[in-house]
C-alpha cells in the first residue's frame, strides 16, 4: 500500500501495478518536470535535503503535501553509509523543517542509516537526533521514516537481531518524542 519511489518510471509503474497505493517520492534531487509529473499521478509525499529542492518544490507541489526533510549524522555501522550521499545536517535540517511547516506542508523527516547496518544504536542516534530538530524547529512531526538498512543474512553468519532493532525503534521514539510522538514508517529494502 506504500511505496518508495526514485523516479518518474517507478511512479508510472506503481500506479499502474497498485492504482491506489501512496507512494513517497525519497531521490532528493528532482527537475521540475519530475515533479509536475509526481504531483499529476498522486504523488503527495516528497523528501527533501537542501533549501534549492525545497524552494522547486514550493512553486510545484500543492500545500498540504508531506514534505520530509532528510538529515544525516555521522554514525558507523552500514556496509555503505548513505549520509556520505544524501542528507542535511542536523542544523539545515531544522531550517527546512520549520520552512516546509511555514510553506503550508505536512513536516515529516527522514534518515537511512546505511546499507546493512548492523548496530541498533544508529537507529537510537538518529531517533533522538530527529526529536532535537522538530524541537529545535517548533515543529510536531507528522511522520518519523527511519529508513531502511536493515541487515540481512547474506552480510553475516549471525542471524540479524531485527526485533531487537525494532524494539529499539519503538522504545527510543517513545523516550525522544513523549507526547508529540510521530508516525513511524520504515522501508524494507532488500
Amino acid at each position: 500500500r506504500g511505496y518508495d519511489v526514485a523516479s518518474i518510471f517507478k511512479i508510472e509503474l506503481i500506479r499502474r501495478a497498485a492504482p491506489g497505493a501512496a507512494m513517497h517520492y525519497n531521490n532528493p534531487v528532482r527537475s521540475r518536470d519530475e515533479i509536475a509529473r509526481a504531483v499529476e499521478l498522486g504523488v503527495r509525499s516528497f523528501s527533501v535535503d537542501s533549501h534549492s529542492e525545497l524552494a522547486k518544490l514550493a512553486e510545484i507541489v500543492p500545500a498540504g503535501a508531506e514534505i520530509a526533510v532528510r538529515f544525516k549524522l555521522p554514525v558507523k555501522g552500514a556496509a555503505y553509509d548513505f549520509g556520505a550521499k544524501f542528507g542535511a545536517t542536523a542544523d539545515k535540517a531544522t531550517a527546512l523543517l520549520a520552512r516546509a511547516a511555514e510553506l503550508g506542508f505536512v513536516p515529516s523527516l527522514t534518515f537511512h542509516p546505511g546499507t546493512q547496518c548492523t548496530d541498533p544504536m544508529a537507529w537510537d542516534a538518529y531517533i533522538r537526533t530527529a526529536a532535537q530538530i522538530a524541537a529545535d524547529a517548533g515543529v510536531r512531526l507528522s511522520r518519523l521514516n527511519v529508513g531502511g538498512g536493515f541487515p540481512a543474512h547474506r552480510l553475516n553468519e549471525v542471524a540479524p537481531q531485527l526485533e531487537a532493532i525494532f524494539a529499539l525503534i519503538d522504545r527510543v521514539t517513545g523516550e525522544a518524542f513523549g507526547d508529540a510522538r510521530p508516525a513511524l514508517v520504515c522501508e524494507p529494502g532488500r
